[in-house]
Parts: structure tokens; sequence; C-alpha cells
């Protein structure tokens, strides 16, 4: 079976244009086996946009192997919104164009799952990711997707003969959710706001009495963030 999955993998589009090396078209058969028998019912294939905001869709499990092949047709419109999802480029114009990309009247682009990504959800274990890159219909890189401009930043370093280490500290406060702002009324663009309250009272963040006030959400993240192969520290 395996070997007939790469072999449609190698005649798939994304292979064909060199999107794919020979180590992913196994990589991503492998993938697909691991669908079928660890019970996956649904893959969230996403990507990071400019603001960091994860977009894409989700498919069935049969569609994965359609997926690796050919990659999934997605409107280039999701590269190009702002935080309260806005498209803020003009698609609509006859001419709309980034570089050699064409943009006029939203026009697809298409997202290629990269097979070493690939994590099954631990708060919801039917599910799993794949982070994908984003390419124009002929299979070659969209030049301002957020993951091409990190490879390509990487590749310079590495020119000068110099290397990345990134380190990630993310500030956050978590809020309990009072009104989620679901009436009809308020289903507008950009979306009512949703009503909260703070989970503690404040301050003292370093304080041992405050972490024991907010030590079960913490923990959950911990743990959702180790099920995805991630490692925090503090």
């Amino acid at each position: 079976m395996t070997d007939e999955t790469s072999d449609h993998l190698r005649r798939g589009k994304l292979a064909t244009s060199g999107h794919y090396s020979e180590a992913a078209v196994s990589l991503a058969a492998d993938v697909i086996r691991r669908i079928k028998t660890e019970g996956i019912e649904t893959i969230r294939m996403v990507f990071p946009d400019p603001h960091g905001v994860l977009r894409g869709k989700t498919l069935t499990a049969r569609a994965a192997a359609s997926a690796f092949a050919s990659g999934i047709g997605m409107p280039s419109t999701l590269l190009l919104k702002d935080t309260a999802q806005r498209t803020v480029f003009p698609v609509w114009n006859e001419n709309a164009a980034v570089g050699d990309l064409p943009l006029a009247g939203a026009s697809d682009v298409i997202c290629a799952p990269d097979p070493a990504t690939f994590r099954v959800i631990p708060w919801s274990p039917h599910s799993a990711f794949l982070i994908c890159d984003v390419v124009d219909r002929s299979g070659m890189p969209v030049e301002f997707s957020a993951r091409e401009i990190l490879r390509r930043a990487i590749s310079q370093l590495g020119t000068a003969g110099l290397s990345a280490i990134f380190g990630l500290e993310v500030e956050f406060q978590i809020f309990g959710q009072v009104d989620p702002a679901l009436d009809h009324t308020q289903a507008t663009m950009p979306p009512a706001p949703v009503e909260t309250r703070n989970t503690t009272q404040g301050w003292q963040y370093l304080s041992e009495n405050r972490y024991g006030e907010v030590e079960e959400l913490l923990d959950h993240l911990r743990r959702m963030a180790e099920g995805l192969g991630l490692a925090p520290r503090t």
C-alpha cells in the first residue's frame, strides 16, 4: 500500500513541480498511513498569515492523499487580511497582483502540506495539524508568505556563515468569557467584542498564591503544548 501511495504522490503536481523531494514523498506516504492506522478523522491544513494567525481548511481523512499529491486550493485573500478579518488589498482591481502573483478576483493559491509538521492535536485527538507552504498554481513559492520569508532569511544567514537560533517569549493574558456576543445583531464586521472578566484579581503574577489560583489552567496549556512536541520551560 505504501509503495502505491508513494507512486501516486510522485505523479502528483507537488512532486513533479519540484516542491517535494523524494524524502518528502516518502514521509508524506508514511503520514497517510498514520492517518489511516491511528483513526484520524480530520486534518487541519493551516499556514501562518503575515500576522501569525493560522488560516486554512479542515479536510476529511480520505482527502489526505489528494492534498499531498496536488495541494489544496485556497483564496489568496487569506494572505491579505488584517486582524479584524478584512481584506486590505484591492483584489477586485483588474490588474491586482503582488510581483508575479495575480490576485485579481481573489484567485486561488495552493497550500502544500509539509509532512514533517504532522501532529495529532492533543485537545482533539481525532484531528491532526499539517502546516503548509503557500505556492502558486505552478508550484512556485509565494514570496510574501510567512514561511517563505523565514526560509529566505535563514538561507541568507547561512550564506553569510551564520545560523539563526530562535526563542519565543509569549506575553499573554487569559480572560474568562462572560458574554460570547452571539446575538444575530452582533454578527458584524468587524465582530462585536465579547464580554470578559479576569481569571484572577491581577498583580503579583510571580507570587506563589497567584500561580495557585490559575494552576489548573496553566497545567492544561502546558500539557497541550507538550503534546504538540513543544518544550515550554517556564
